[in-house]
């Protein structure tokens, strides 16, 4: 009988440790980061340099492991179109807590958009429902929903390391939101 009241012992630490040890993801919620409203260049390899990190660029939360992007636009008709130029920065060794500086900027994609059919809640958008890119990360970036049905299109990327994002909007007209979210893990 003492046997089997050491292994129930047993089972129920090695679980227990493991719950508290074994990292777990929670999402964030959909957040609007940046409305555009006038296009954007896209910066060269002369311009990407750490005085260029615009000052609304997106402060990547401690233990994010996962950035996800979703562009929405001012109308339907037409398919209205655009490129979102990504770009990411990380701290530099000279950075201190309380006056962060950061390196020079890295380029993570160039994504063509295309509107799409599907109105979104928030004002009177409708998602991008089309994505196309090159791969440039250091990883894999994944799209969801971005062949063009309608639906609402998403990127994801691995942005561990980096420590803010940044999206510079080439577009012809109307009026362009990006929401942020991401994976989190802990």
């Amino acid at each position: 009988m003492q046997w089997l009241k050491r292994w129930v012992h047993k089972i129920i630490t090695e679980r227990y440790v493991e719950m508290r040890t074994r990292p777990y993801e929670k999402h964030l919620p959909w957040m609007l980061k940046w409305a555009k409203t006038a296009s954007e260049v896209a910066l060269t390899t002369s311009t990407m340099k750490a005085a260029n990190v615009p000052s609304d660029a997106w402060k990547i939360p401690e233990g994010l492991m996962i950035a996800e992007m979703r562009f929405r636009v001012d109308g339907a008709t037409n398919n209205p179109s655009g490129t979102a130029h990504i770009y990411a920065a990380r701290f530099s060794e000279l950075s201190k807590p309380e006056a962060p500086v950061y390196d020079d900027i890295v380029h993570v994609a160039d994504v063509t958009l295309t509107g799409g059919e599907q109105a979104a809640t928030l004002n009177t958008s409708f998602y991008v429902d089309t994505m196309t890119f090159p791969q440039k990360w250091i990883d894999d970036i994944e799209k969801a929903d971005a062949d063009g049905n309608n639906g609402q299109a998403r990127i994801a990327f691995d942005c561990v390391g980096y420590d803010c994002l940044f999206v510079k909007l080439d577009f012809a007209a109307r009026n362009w939101w990006i929401d942020v979210s991401g994976f989190v893990k802990f």
